[in-house]
């Protein structure tokens, strides 16, 4: 079922070619596994960064169990510094790869 269109944010338009270059920029990092682009709940263009394993995500939680501020250090600073000011999303290296699978086995396909 499609939400509804009041739920979704508006089409933020072809990704500004300032923001590609960051992309490119951000995926030499060492700790970045690979690196895209999305779109905020409200419609602007974001980073997708996906850190490596072992890289510490962001706002990690700290000794005492408390979340860090957001760019507190680390990756995420370094990664955030690169940005320009655009919003950054972070996710973790998947364990294994994904695994392309028929969509309707049942017919052959």
């Amino acid at each position: 079922m499609a939400e509804p269109a009041s739920l979704r944010p508006p089409s933020p338009g072809p990704a500004p070619s300032r923001l590609r270059h960051i992309k490119s920029a951000v995926r030499r990092h060492p700790s970045v596994a690979r690196v895209g682009l999305t779109t905020t709940e409200d419609g602007r263009w974001a980073l997708k960064v996906w850190l490596r394993r072992g890289a510490r995500p962001p706002l990690a939680a700290g000794a005492a169990g408390a979340e860090q501020e957001p760019g507190a250090g680390g990756v995420e600073a370094e990664i955030e510094a690169m940005t320009g000011g655009y919003p950054v999303v972070y996710d973790e290296e998947p364990a294994s790869p994904p695994v392309a699978r028929p969509a309707y086995p049942g017919r052959g396909e």
